[in-house]
């Protein structure tokens, strides 16, 4: 369902979205990288992806938020985000249900699976639920931190422009420097050496190290 070929179909719908947000952005002259390109790409990219209504789309940036305010010890933002939290349950269950998705988004492959038998349908709900909060945080901070970035060296963003094939390389990038995950961490049980070679394609942007 997520395997890179099934991806690689949704390119056209994904790149129709970020070119109409940027021609209106272009138009402007100014704009905020964070709440007018970032969180207006990645909700609504994340809602065709996944095939829903236009009805409840307008909640899906307090759903991601209120999935990482629920986290951790109880303070006093926990008791509004566990009501969020079922308020993202019930639109999943309910208004985002199986006849209202749209053929072809991610949602529809997942009721697809459970009539297949592949999966049953507490499954499909836990599916659903991930694709909306499990990319939203962690797009939006890489878009605006990669804006940032660029800004900051603009002979990086000249040499993106004179090459787009670098892209794939310079997001990579993007996301070495300013990681929008911080919470995670792996530790290796045994000694391990690792060698490795700069590509002779990468695109580095050599951040300021405090």
């Amino acid at each position: 369902m997520l395997m890179p070929r099934s991806l690689r179909d949704l390119g056209p719908s994904v790149t129709a979205v970020a070119e109409e947000i940027v021609d209106r952005l272009a138009d402007g002259g100014e704009f905020d990288a964070v709440s007018d390109l970032a969180e207006a790409f990645s909700p609504r990219f994340v809602a065709d992806l996944i095939g829903l209504p236009e009805e409840g789309r307008s909640q899906i940036l307090e759903f991601g938020a209120a999935t990482f305010d629920g986290l951790g010890p109880f303070g006093e933002r926990t008791p509004d985000a566990l009501r969020k939290q079922n308020s993202l349950l019930d639109y999943v269950s309910t208004t985002a249900a199986r006849d209202r998705r749209a053929e072809g988004g991610l949602g529809a492959r997942v009721w697809e699976a459970v009539d297949a038998g592949d999966i049953d349908e507490a499954a499909a709900i836990t599916l659903m639920m991930a694709f909306l909060v499990t990319g939203m945080d962690t797009t939006i901070l890489s878009l605006a931190a990669a804006v940032r970035l660029f800004a900051e060296h603009p002979d990086q963003w000249d040499a993106l422009r004179a090459d787009p094939s670098l892209v794939p390389a310079a997001y990579l990038e993007v996301l070495r420097i300013a990681s929008p995950v911080t919470l995670f961490s792996r530790v290796t049980t045994r000694d391990w050496e690792c060698e490795a070679s700069p590509s002779p394609r990468a695109i580095v942007l050599n951040p300021v190290r405090a």
